[in-house]
């Protein structure tokens, strides 16, 4: 967990932020099935496969939490330090449903909020960049189970990839509900391009965004 932080459990006002018009389809993962929101699902090789292919470039950060190795949801996710993201911090301790991977979405940044990944680092190319999300605070048997959903927008690179994301709707539930076993965590995977060497991630919308993690991986070998 982030040093000197503390969670209150106090949620900030949800002051309208509408996003603006002239939204872009990402383009989806090759194989990967669509979302009922237009995203997809992580599609990827098996181990074994002559096609797998192996990210020149990998990042992973549980957001507001400490490092994991994941397993349901694989990859090295890093402690978040605080350099990527703004919004705000969350955390519950409670079990989360239908994963073994607890740690990823015990915590969350949530709001209205801008990241940037890479530091000008990144060499310039297509990334695959897969956000978890399991919702903790709304819903039925969770702390705001008055609120039944969380929707909000997800733009990468200026362009907004996630419209009216019902993060609640998505995963069934809350996934650390008292009241339901059900709901269960979920991913969104986009294709965007890096030309500047950092990719940039905001949120946006009439009620607080929510990311849990995230991975970000070259999408084709990169000369």
């Amino acid at each position: 967990m982030i040093a000197g932080c503390s969670f209150n459990g106090n949620v900030p006002p949800q002051g309208e932020n509408p996003a603006s018009d002239g939204s872009i389809s990402p383009r989806p993962i090759d194989g990967a099935t669509p979302g009922g929101d237009g995203a997809v699902a992580d599609a990827e090789p098996s181990p074994g496969s002559p096609d797998a292919f192996v990210p020149q470039y990998s990042l992973a950060v549980n957001l507001a939490g400490d490092a994991h190795v994941g397993s349901d949801f694989p990859g090295n996710y890093l402690a978040d330090d605080g350099s990527y993201c703004g919004g705000n911090l969350w955390e519950v301790s409670v079990g989360i449903h239908n994963t073994v991977d607890d740690p990823l979405f015990q915590t969350n940044r949530y709001g209205t909020f801008t990241c940037a990944f890479g530091e000008g680092t990144m060499p310039m190319g297509d990334y695959s960049v897969t956000l978890l999300f399991g919702e903790v605070h709304r819903g039925s048997g969770c702390p705001s189970s008055g609120v039944t959903s969380r929707i909000f927008d997800v733009w990468l690179e200026g362009m907004r990839v996630m419209d009216d994301f019902d993060a609640v709707a998505a995963s069934g539930g809350c996934v650390a509900s008292v009241l339901s076993s059900t709901p269960m965590p979920v991913t969104r995977s986009f294709v965007t391009t890096v030309t500047d060497g950092t990719l940039n991630l905001e949120t946006s919308g009439a009620t607080n965004g929510m990311i849990s993690a995230l991975r970000i991986e070259s999408a084709i070998p990169i000369e």
